[in-house]
C-alpha cells in the first residue's frame, strides 16, 4: 500500500514488531523528500519521519522520532499490507454485524407489532360484515309492523309469481316446472345479501327470452343448457362483484335501454300470440314467426282465442278497479270502507292469479263433461327439486351424442357476457327507481353479489337465469313491504305450490297464460320516450332506432350490443372534433392596452372543450389552417380556459404545432392554463412554448408591451367575435359579467416570479 495515500503506515513498536496505523488525513510532507515517510513512536502513534531512503516505504522512527532503517523486504510489506486489510475487514464486518443485529431487532420489533389476529379481525369487522350481509343492519330493528307488511307483500307477490313463472318458462322453451324451480331460491338469497326492500328475484320475461336465445338445447324438452346458463351467469356476476366493475354498466345509455325493453316486449308478446290463438309449429325467430302467424290466422282455435279475449277483459277491468280514485281520504274512511278498499286493491293486484284460477276452473269443468276446448299446459312434476350440483353435460339418446361441459359452454358462447350484464342492468334500473321513490341507498356492487349467488344456487335446484322484475317489484312496493324478508314468504309459497298444488296446474289453459304475459309486457313498451328524445336531443334517436330495429332483424342481444356501440361513438365524437371559436382583437381594446402603438394582427382561438389524444390531429390541423389563411398575422393566442386535462399525445401535438408556426415566423402564446394542464406542460418542456397568465397578458406578450404588471392585468370577455370589453378582476367591482373569463391555473409563484425575456419582442412570458 502506498504510504503517500495517507491511509496505511508501517513502523516498529518497542518490541521491534511491525504495526500498522490508519490516517484519516495525510500528514504534511517532509520538505525535500521524494515521498512522505511515516512511522510509529514508542506509544504506537503515527508520526512523520525525517528519514527517507529513496523509496518512501522502508522507514521507522526511534524514541526521538528520528528515522531508522527497518530493512523491510517487499514480501514483508505485502504481508503487512495484507494484515492491515484483514484488520480493517474485521472492523467493517463487526460494524456490519452490529448493524444487522440492529436491523433484525427492529424487524422483530415490527413483527411483534403485527398481530395477525388483529388483521383477521379487521377483515371480518362489523362494517365489512354489514356490507356483505345487509340483514345484519335491519334484522335487529325488525318489529311487528315490519312483520305485518312483509307477510302481506310476500303473499301477494307469491300469488303473482306463480302464474308468471309458469308462463315465462314457455318463453324460454322449457317445461313449466323449471319456471317454478327458478322462482323461490332467489327470494331466500336476496334476504341475506340484497340492499333493496322492494326488489324480488325470479324469472323475468327478458331473461327467459335470453335463455331461449343462448340456453336452447338441441335435445327436445331438455333443460341442461338453460340450467348451465344460470350457473355460469351466477359465476360471472360474482366475479363482477369481486372486481367492482359496476361502473361499466353506465355505458348502456337510457335510449338504448328503452329501445331494448320495447323491442323485447314486442318480441315476447309476439311469441305468445301463437299460444293465445292455439297455433302449432310456428318458428321462434321474430320475423319468420310474424310471417307465419299472419299466414295461419285461418287456423286459429276459436275457443283458445275467445278465452284469451275474456281474460284480457277481466285483467283490464280489475286493473281499472284497483286504480279507482277514492274521493274520501284514508284517514276519514270508516272501518268497513277501509276493509272494502283493501279488498278491492288485493283483488286488482292479484288479477293474474285470479284469471288463471278462473280459466283453470273452466277447463276442469269442460274436461269433466268430456270435452277439451282449450290447449292445456299439461303435467307438472310434484315435489320440491333436490339440492344438488347441476349437470353441465347431457347425452342425446336420439343421435347418440354426448355434449360435454365444454360443448355446453361453447354453445352458450357470448351468452356468458350478455345474460349476466342484461340481468344486472334490468334489476339495477328497477332498484334505482324504487330506492329514489322510498329514499334509501341501493348498493349496486352488493346487488351484483346477491344476483350472482341467486343464479349460482338456482342452478343447484334446476333453475334458469333470474333477475329483478319490474311488475313484481312494483307489486311488492305497493303491498307495503318493509324489508327484504318479504321474499321468505314468497319463497315458502312457491315451495308449498310445488309440493301440493302442481296436480292442479295441469288444467291451466295456455291461452290464459299467454294473455297474462302479453298484458304484463305491455307496460315495458316506452314509445312515448321517443318524443322526449326528439324534443331534448335528437341525436339520441340514433341509438334508439339502431337498437330497436336491429333487435328484430338480428336479435335483441345483438340489438342492444350495437346500440351500445353507437352510443359510445356518439359519446366519443365530440372529443375527436371539439369546437373552437376564433376572435380578433378589437380597436377599443387595443386603444386601452396598446398605449398609442400600432395595432398588431392577433388571432385568438378559444378551445371550447377538453383536449385529449383523439382530438389532437384535428385541433392541430385547424389551428394551422386558420393561421395560414391570414398572412398578416403577427401571433396567435390559444386560450386553454376550458381545457381541464391533457395527455402525452396533446403535448406532442402542441410541440409540432409550435415548431410549424416557428418556421412561419409566427409566435404562439398560451393563456389561462388550469393547474393540471400547466403542470403537464411544465414537465414536458415543449420547445417554443410560452405561457401567459391571462388573455390580456398574452396580448401584451405578442405586442411587446412591458410596462404593465401582469398581476394587475384586467380581464377580457368574448363578444361577437371581437374582444373589446375590459372587466376588472378586483373584488371591489362586485362581480363579473356572465362571459367573465376566469384566470385558471394562476398560483402565487406565477404572479410573483419575475417576468423573463424570451426575445426582443416577447415579454412577460412564463416559460415551462
Amino acid at each position: 500500500m502506498d504510504g503517500s495515500s495517507g491511509k496505511y503506515v508501517w513502523g516498529k513498536d518497542d518490541n521491534n514488531s511491525r504495526s500498522g496505523a490508519t490516517f484519516s488525513q495525510p500528514p504534511p510532507t517532509t520538505a525535500g523528500a521524494n515521498r512522505p515517510v511515516y512511522a510509529l513512536d514508542v506509544d504506537g502513534n503515527p508520526v512523520q519521519s525525517n528519514f527517507d531512503n529513496g523509496s518512501g516505504y522502508r522507514g521507522a522512527a526511534d524514541g526521538d522520532g528520528d528515522g531508522v532503517d527497518m530493512d523491510l523486504e517487499d514480501s514483508d510489506l505485502e504481508e503487512v499490507a495484507t494484515n492491515a486489510c484483514v484488520r480493517e475487514a474485521r472492523v467493517n464486518l463487526s460494524y456490519f454485524c452490529s448493524e444487522l443485529r440492529g436491523e433484525s431487532n427492529e424487524i422483530r420489533h415490527t413483527l411483534g407489532k403485527l398481530d395477525c389476529r388483529k388483521k383477521l379481525r379487521s377483515c371480518f369487522s362489523m362494517d365489512v360484515l354489514r356490507r356483505l350481509f345487509p340483514i345484519i343492519e335491519w334484522a335487529p330493528k325488525y318489529r311487528g309492523a315490519e312483520l305485518q307488511g312483509d307477510l302481506i307483500a310476500g303473499f301477494t307477490v307469491g300469488l303473482t309469481v306463480l302464474p308468471q313463472a309458469i308462463a315465462y318458462a314457455s318463453i324460454a322453451q322449457i317445461a313449466p316446472a323449471y319456471g317454478l324451480y327458478s322462482a323461490f331460491i332467489g327470494s331466500f338469497v336476496y334476504v341475506l345479501f340484497g340492499t333493496s326492500k322492494d326488489i324480488t328475484l325470479g324469472p323475468s320475461a327478458i331473461m327467459s327470452l335470453l335463455t331461449y336465445s343462448y340456453g336452447k338445447s338441441p335435445i327436445p324438452n331438455d333443460p341442461t343448457f338453460a340450467i348451465a346458463l344460470g350457473f355460469y351467469t351466477g359465476i360471472v356476476q360474482m366475479i363482477m362483484w369481486f372486481l367492482g366493475v359496476g361502473a361499466l354498466l353506465d355505458f348502456i345509455s337510457f335510449p338504448v335501454m328503452k329501445a331494448f325493453t320495447s323491442a323485447a316486449a314486442i318480441t315476447i308478446g309476439m311469441s305468445q300470440v301463437k299460444k293465445w290463438w292455439g297455433l302449432k309449429g310456428i318458428p321462434g325467430d321474430f320475423i319468420p314467426q310474424l310471417i307465419q302467424t299472419i299466414k295461419r290466422i285461418p287456423d286459429t282455435r276459436l275457443w283458445d282465442f275467445v278465452l284469451g279475449v275474456i281474460c284480457i277483459v277481466i285483467i283490464v277491468a280489475l286493473r281499472k278497479v284497483k286504480e279507482y280514485p277514492w274521493k274520501t281520504k284514508w284517514e276519514d274512511m270508516s272501518i268497513s270502507m277501509k276493509i272494502l278498499n283493501k279488498f278491492i286493491w288485493f283483488i286488482g293486484t292479484s288479477r293474474n292469479i285470479l284469471v288463471i284460477v278462473l280459466a283453470a276452473v273452466a277447463a276442469y269443468i269442460f274436461l269433466e263433461n268430456g270435452t277439451r276446448p282449450f290447449s292445456l299446459i299439461g303435467y307438472i312434476p310434484k315435489g320440491i327439486p333436490p339440492f344438488r350440483a347441476p349437470n353441465l353435460s347431457v347425452h342425446d339418446p336420439v343421435t347418440n351424442r354426448t355434449y360435454s361441459s365444454s360443448d355446453v359452454a361453447g354453445r352458450i358462447g357470448i351468452g356468458f357476457i350478455v345474460v349476466p350484464i342484461i340481468g344486472l342492468v334490468e334489476a339495477l334500473a328497477i332498484g334505482k327507481v324504487f330506492s329514489r321513490k322510498f329514499d334509501y341507498k341501493l348498493d349496486a356492487n352488493q346487488e351484483f353479489l346477491a344476483y350472482g349467488i341467486g343464479n349460482f344456487l338456482g342452478a343447484f335446484v334446476m333453475g334458469y337465469p333470474i333477475t329483478g322484475t319490474f311488475s313484481r317489484t312494483a307489486v311488492n312496493a305497493a303491498s307495503g313491504v318493509k324489508t327484504p324478508a318479504g321474499g321468505i314468504v314468497t319463497g315458502v309459497l312457491v315451495l308449498l305450490a310445488l309440493q301440493f298444488l302442481t296436480p292442479l296446474f295441469y288444467y291451466i289453459p295456455e291461452s290464459a297464460l299467454a294473455v297474462v304475459i302479453i298484458m304484463a309486457v305491455l307496460d315495458m313498451m316506452t314509445f312515448h320516450k321517443v318524443w322526449v328524445f326528439a324534443k331534448t336531443k335528437r341525436i339520441d334517436l340514433i341509438p334508439w332506432l339502431v337498437t330497436f330495429i336491429l333487435s328484430f332483424i338480428l336479435s335483441v342481444e345483438y340489438g342492444i350490443a350495437l346500440g351500445v356501440v353507437v352510443s359510445f361513438i356518439i359519446l366519443l365524437y365530440p372529443n375527436t372534433r371539439p369546437k373552437m371559436k376564433t376572435y380578433e382583437m378589437g380597436t377599443e381594446l387595443w386603444d386601452t392596452l396598446g398605449k398609442g402603438r400600432e395595432k398588431p394582427r392577433i388571432m385568438i382561438i378559444e378551445l371550447c372543450s377538453g383536449l385529449m389524444y383523439p382530438a389532437v390531429p384535428y385541433i392541430k390541423d385547424q389551428i394551422i389552417a386558420r393561421g395560414k389563411q391570414d398572412k398578416t398575422l403577427t401571433g396567435i393566442i390559444l386560450d386553454f380556459g376550458h381545457v381541464s386535462e391533457i395527455d402525452t399525445t396533446t403535448v406532442q401535438g402542441m410541440r409540432e404545432l409550435l415548431e410549424d408556426f416557428h418556421k412561419m415566423k409566427m409566435k404562439v402564446v398560451s393563456c389561462n392554463l388550469q393547474k393540471d394542464v400547466a403542470t403537464v406542460f411544465r414537465r414536458a418542456k415543449p420547445k417554443y412554448f410560452v405561457k401567459a397568465l391571462t388573455l390580456g397578458h398574452a396580448i401584451q406578450i405578442l405586442a411587446g408591451i412591458t410596462e404593465d404588471n401582469p398581476k394587475k392585468m384586467p380581464q377580457l370577455t368574448y363578444q361577437s367575435g371581437v374582444i373589446n370589453k375590459l372587466v376588472s378582476s378586483s373584488a371591489e367591482d362586485g362581480g363579473s359579467s356572465p362571459n367573465f373569463h376566469i384566470n385558471y391555473g394562476l398560483e402565487d409563484d406565477d404572479l410573483e416570479r419575475e417576468p423573463q425575456r424570451v426575445d426582443s419582442q416577447v415579454h412577460f412570458c412564463q416559460k415551462l
